[in-house]
């Protein structure tokens, strides 16, 4: 018996994906996904995280999970809050939302040894600054790079040097 959809021909011309024999999905546009990162995509479409902050810190400096939608709030006053950005896997994404930052409270997100973060751009970016009302969604291509793919005003980029 023939594996299901090994290429495209006439007798599947209303197939818009198929699987290849070790599990990847391909569509016919020619892009393949792998089953890691279809599930990483999906995990990370239908988690939501709230960081808690305790006194004037963040209960975790890692994020848990390493994907998903992660909620920051916290008062004026709250400043110097920090964490280490995830090393990422192809296929996640994460969002980070700060719009209940209030007033001067911010939070720091820098990299974790492995983790490159870019713009869509290329150019490489070391650290984010998040303010009040900041907006950050990433999404991971490539095995242990970060890609910003949307920010708002109050999440301050900072180039690599």
């Amino acid at each position: 018996m023939a594996s299901l959809f090994p290429t495209i021909d006439s007798s599947y011309n209303n197939q818009k994906l198929g699987f290849y024999q070790g599990a990847d999905f391909m569509f016919f546009n020619e892009t393949v996904m792998s089953a890691e990162a279809l599930s990483n995509f999906l995990r990370s479409m239908l988690t939501v995280t709230d960081q808690p902050i305790s006194g004037s810190v963040l209960v975790n400096s890692l994020f848990a999970p390493a994907y998903g939608m992660h909620f920051y709030s916290a008062p004026t006053g709250q400043s110097l809050c920090s964490m280490y950005l995830p090393v990422p896997s192809e296929g996640m994404m994460l969002t980070l939302n700060g719009l209940n930052l209030a007033g001067d409270a911010n939070v720091f997100v820098s990299l974790a040894p492995g983790t490159a973060l870019k713009r869509p751009s290329g150019s490489a970016i070391s650290s984010i600054n998040m303010s009040a009302l900041a907006f950050v969604k990433m999404i991971c291509t490539t095995d242990g790079t970060w890609s910003i793919v949307e920010h708002n005003a109050s999440a301050t980029v900072q180039v690599a040097s």
